[in-house]
């Protein structure tokens, strides 16, 4: 009957299987991804053999694969490793890196744009319960617990990545728990004042990283997961983390003193904008 059957054209075809071509382009299992890295890329393309070592080129780091079947590869992006944002190249190795013949591009996302799988609740009847708020009584976060994990009964840690930077560097790193070996039930509300100390972790994380990302991952085989083994928030202010150590070290006027020492240091800066030529 005419008309009865309608059919989408506007849509990207994505190719299954594998081929025995020497060279050609590959699917991945997502097109954009979080430029803080930690998530899996699930790879189809060429044939795969038993015996193959299969190697990625992600923009400009180099990852390992592994070999699920023949028609699948799984290749984990490291965090702290890409510094871009836009389109990069991708491109696969059977061969251990000697050749790189199958190729693709990827999206990179700035955190504050990429997908929140990790949701930041603020109570709308208690705003002090907060996450931009210095000292809040409770706060609530929520996580795509279904995807994180492939087993059921893995726990999650729950982090905090700070972020720093100046001219000649910059630091993002892990730099305390919010919670160790937690279910992994996709939600959890908690009493910053209670948030132990990480003895393990850079004790000095209060003189620098004034802000960053919460991490919700896999605990213990993290690296071995089959699942997206890891998500992160927003970036946020780590006033509540920090409070009392500020006001330890700085006094009652720390926030006045955090800002006096921005406005300092910022005011050092090389002003880029005296070094363009004129128009």
């Amino acid at each position: 009957v005419a008309g009865r059957w309608l059919a989408r054209i506007d849509e990207q075809i994505q190719y299954g299987g594998c081929t025995n071509d020497s060279r050609g382009p590959i699917e991945l299992s997502q097109q954009y991804g979080n430029m803080l890295g930690g998530f899996a890329l699930n790879v189809t393309g060429p044939c795969l053999r038993p015996n193959d070592v299969i190697k990625m080129q992600f923009d400009e780091i180099t990852v390992d694969c592994e070999r699920m079947d023949m028609v699948m590869a799984r290749c984990v992006i490291p965090t702290n490793s890409v510094f871009k944002i836009g389109h990069v190249d991708v491109k696969l190795s059977v061969d251990a890196g000697k050749n790189y013949p199958w190729w693709t591009k990827f999206y990179i996302i700035q955190p504050g744009l990429a997908r929140r799988r990790v949701n930041l609740i603020n109570d709308p009847r208690e705003p002090m319960n907060n996450w931009n708020f210095y000292d809040p009584q409770n706060l609530t976060l929520s996580w795509e617990w279904e995807n994180i994990t492939a087993n059921t009964n893995t726990a999650v840690d729950i982090t905090l990545w700070g972020y720093w930077e100046d001219t000649e560097g910059h630091s993002f790193k892990q730099i305390g728990y919010i919670a160790k070996r937690r279910p992994n039930n996709g939600i959890l509300s908690f009493t910053p004042r209670n948030l132990e100390v990480d003895l393990e972790g850079d004790l000095d994380a209060w003189r620098f990283h004034q802000g960053g990302v919460i991490q919700v991952r896999a605990a213990d085989t993290w690296l071995e997961d089959k699942g997206d083994r890891m998500h992160w928030s927003m970036p946020i202010p780590f006033g509540w983390f920090f409070y009392k150590k500020w006001e330890y070290e700085y006094g009652r006027d720390w926030a006045l003193q955090l800002c006096q020492q921005w406005f300092d240091y910022d005011g050092r800066r090389e002003n880029f904008v005296m070094e363009l030529e004129p128009k």
